[in-house]
């Protein structure tokens, strides 16, 4: 067997244990993890096979095996700089789409702060150059983490410090300690990393949420909900790899054994059609267990679908399970209006938050009723009688207390007859012996007056 047909066989080797990891918990030890990535040094001349086994395991497997592709991505890309150090093949090609696959782990792993742990030792061991490993850090910032705040240091420097170290950044605690003993290293074997104790079972449950508990585990939801979280899940399912001629009545006839279609949108350009069902227990009947279904001679895949807002929002689609179709979001992070959430999604209204509850049912905000108005007021009571106070004497008569008294009537003024009016009218001359009254017996006055009347002409000439 020549090098290269050797080279050919460890890559499918790599390939091989790659995808037999998924037919096992997700429990494994650092030294499983460092003999599958020896498998895929051995084949460094056919690296770019290798870098794409690898690539292509993180990108498609379930959640909680995304983190072990990592530590196998890593554990890779220490080894290689050790025995390469210069001329390292892996990690050039692996820093292609090093952001594409950092960003699909932390979109789909509960524990980010691992995998962001890892990004800062290979910026600590100069694996990959700052400026590779800025719009990770970036992205990161943009979901809600801070870079800075994650630990890089080994919790048991100190202690362990005679222990044997290999290349890989995974933090010493994470080993699993050998021995001779045949069985104890069977048990290091299935040593979790990324393991977490099961929460502590609740005593006392009421039917009610055993009967919830139970409706969860048919939908394939989480049996309980985070504490200020709210539980949004989709109904509605991408259709993939659609032919060019695909009609949408085409895709409604097929899948409609499976439920009611609400609505179908489909994109031609890019092969693929969004279909929405009534419920979410019909759409997971429609995925099933292969996620594929046989339309217009021609087999399509299924996935669950992201609403357009979530996807729009970082922040959203940091707690948004890809593969389940679901997501527990976090009170702090939702937006004022969550309207535009119910686009294709359900929303268990009992994770709402306390202001939100009574607005919304898991369809969305419930129709509002107008309080409804008083009838009109058909007839004034009289006031109640008051009868208590000392009454007022006016003059001979008593008044009651609190009797409302009118003014006198005052006529109106009399109009004088026009032969008393002392202002006459027109060209009429004021009698003299009224003249007195008005003006007086000042000769300055009436001689300026006689003046006015003669160059005037108004009948006052006779003044003087």
């Amino acid at each position: 067997m020549n090098s290269g047909e050797a080279d050919f066989k460890n890559v499918e080797s790599f390939s091989i244990q790659l995808n037999a990891l998924t037919s096992r918990k997700p429990s494994f030890g650092k030294q499983r993890i460092e003999e599958i990535a020896k498998l895929g040094l051995a084949a460094v001349s056919n690296y770019k096979h290798v870098v794409m086994h690898l690539e292509k395991f993180i990108w498609k497997t379930t959640s909680k095996y995304k983190l072990i592709g990592i530590y196998i991505l890593d554990a890779l890309l220490c080894a290689s700089k050790h025995k390469y150090k210069g001329k390292d093949k892996f990690r050039v090609r692996f820093a292609v789409n090093l952001f594409k696959t950092i960003k699909n782990v932390l979109n789909n792993v509960s524990d980010k702060k691992k995998v962001i742990r890892v990004v800062k030792l290979w910026e600590a061991k100069k694996i990959f150059e700052k400026s590779v490993l800025t719009p990770i850090y970036k992205y990161c910032e943009d979901i809600g983490i801070d870079p800075e705040t994650i630990d890089i240091k080994s919790k048991n420097n100190s202690s362990n410090g005679n222990r044997k170290r290999s290349n890989s950044s995974m933090s010493i605690e994470d080993e699993p300690t050998t021995s001779n003993n045949e069985n104890q290293h069977d048990n290091n074997m299935d040593t979790s990393m990324d393991e977490v104790p099961p929460p502590p079972m609740e005593i006392g449950r009421s039917k009610s949420e055993e009967r919830k508990i139970e409706e969860r585990k048919n939908l394939d939801l989480p049996e309980t909900v985070k504490k200020n979280h709210m539980l949004i899940y989709s109904r509605t399912v991408v259709v993939k790899k659609l032919t060019q001629t695909i009609r949408e009545d085409q895709i409604v006839e097929r899948l409609k054994s499976y439920g009611t279609v609400e609505k179908v949108m489909l994109i031609i350009k890019r092969g693929c059609a969004y279909v929405t069902f009534k419920s979410r227990e019909e759409a997971l009947q429609c995925l099933g267990k292969r996620r594929e279904v046989k339309i217009d001679k021609k087999y399509a895949s299924l996935e669950w679908a992201v609403g357009k807002e979530i996807q729009k929002d970082p922040k959203l689609l940091n707690y948004w399970n890809k593969e389940k179709g679901y997501g527990e979001i976090p009170h702090a992070v939702l937006p004022h209006d969550i309207d535009t959430l119910f686009d294709g999604n359900l929303i268990d209204p009992t994770t709402l938050p306390g202001n939100m509850k009574g607005l919304f049912d898991e369809r969305g905000r419930l129709p509002f009723d107008p309080p409804m108005m008083p009838p009109p007021i058909t007839h004034i009571p009289p006031p109640p009688s008051v009868n208590h106070g000392t009454p007022i004497r006016m003059g001979s008569q008593e008044v009651p207390p609190y009797t409302f008294i009118p003014p006198p009537i005052i006529p109106p003024p009399t109009v004088l007859p026009q032969s008393l009016n002392p202002f006459p009218l027109g060209n009429q001359q004021m009698p003299m012996n009224t003249q007195h009254l008005f003006f007086g017996n000042n000769p300055m006055i009436n001689q300026a007056l006689a003046h006015m009347a003669n160059q005037q002409g108004n009948g006052f000439s006779n003044l003087n």
